[in-house]
């Protein structure tokens, strides 16, 4: 990557698209702390975040998911869920004898939290079922089940209809939507157009490591570079 400049993810959903190999992942990567830039700098929310590490940006609001889920298979999909807040002091091996009762008051916390998000993202029916044994795309409705559970400002999302078939891509969009208006900020790389054009408020063109154009989507649309080299011309 050289020269890359750009801005993303500051409120609504802004999609982030580009030919296979034009840095999408590595941006994603850099962002989340699980590559370090060479030069430059990121922040968010007026935070320097590069140099950071992954689980440091996480506790200040930007989580990510993954193309491919990486999932807790041993665990029950809940107790999945319930994992993701970041580690506090009543998780410390000396708390159970000096905070028990403030660690059962937390632990029917987070069993509510959780319940409350499976069923936002359609997946309070397989609650007490492995993770294992969930489809690749329930398995994606998991982990932004576990962003959420995060209470994140920001969530990347890194090709979040890959590999899933229809019905499922419509629940998603969905979810995104209700996010959307909960106020959660999204930035999704994405290479399926038809999802772009329905989900995005923004998007960031990328090329050969860098970005090419932005604006709405049927701005981009229209861009010549870009009707000719990755969406193809339409009347």
């Amino acid at each position: 990557m050289h020269d890359c400049s750009l801005r993303g993810g500051e409120q609504g959903i802004t999609c982030l698209i580009g030919p296979n190999g034009a840095g999408k992942t590595t941006t994603f990567n850099l962002i989340s702390g699980f590559e370090r830039c060479d030069a430059g700098e990121i922040s968010f929310n007026g935070t320097r975040i590069s140099g950071l590490a992954a689980h440091q940006i996480a506790r200040l609001g930007l989580v990510r998911t993954f193309q491919t889920p990486r999932s807790l298979n041993a665990l029950s999909v809940i107790e999945s869920v319930k994992l993701a807040p970041p580690n506090d002091a009543l998780e410390r091996i000396w708390a159970p004898y000096v905070h028990f009762r403030r660690i059962v008051r937390r632990e029917l916390q987070l069993e509510a939290e959780a319940r409350d998000i499976l069923d936002l993202v359609g997946l309070s029916q397989k609650a007490e079922r492995p993770v294992h044994t969930l489809s690749g795309g329930q398995k994606k409705l998991l982990e932004l089940a576990r962003a959420i559970m995060f209470g994140p400002k920001l969530i990347l999302l890194d090709e979040p209809t890959a590999g899933v078939n229809p019905v499922v891509i419509a629940n998603i969009l969905a979810l995104l939507r209700r996010l959307r208006d909960r106020n959660i900020a999204m930035f999704i790389v994405e290479h399926n157009m038809e999802f772009v054009r329905e989900i995005s408020d923004r998007v960031i063109v990328m090329a050969e490591g860098a970005p090419l154009t932005e604006g709405t989507f049927h701005d981009v649309r229209a861009h010549p570079l870009v009707a000719d080299a990755y969406l193809g011309r339409q009347s």
